[in-house]
């Protein structure tokens, strides 16, 4: 049995570590791109997502020669969830689902990489 629990809590682990979403590198005129991304768990957080991003894009301007330059960055931390349902001093307080760590960045490449 413990085996059995050690394998899959290996493979959940390499799932959560590995399981996150990123859109395609899209260009959006005047030279600038974007790329967002989410994280799989409500761990990590807007700031190493936008980092991780910044890598990737900066991984795509080398194959054009140059380097990323940061435009613009969005994102929202990550939440976790409750299932408490009552009432808070505001009022009315209901359940709301966890939200993972997300990040929107446009950039440009620089150093001669058009």
């Amino acid at each position: 049995m413990l085996k059995v629990m050690a394998r899959y809590g290996i493979v959940g682990v390499v799932c959560l570590a590995g399981c996150a979403t990123q859109s395609p590198i899209t260009s959006i005129g005047n030279d600038l791109y974007m790329v967002a991304g989410r994280n799989a768990t409500i761990f990590g957080s807007e700031g190493e997502k936008v980092a991780e991003l910044m890598g990737k894009a900066n991984a795509f301007c080398a194959q054009k020669g140059g380097t990323a330059e940061l435009a613009q960055a969005s994102g929202n931390e990550a939440r976790p969830g409750t299932g408490v349902v009552g009432y808070g001093h505001n009022g009315f307080a209901g359940a709301h689902p966890a939200t993972t760590a997300s990040a929107t960045i446009t950039f440009r490449c620089v150093n001669g990489s058009k």
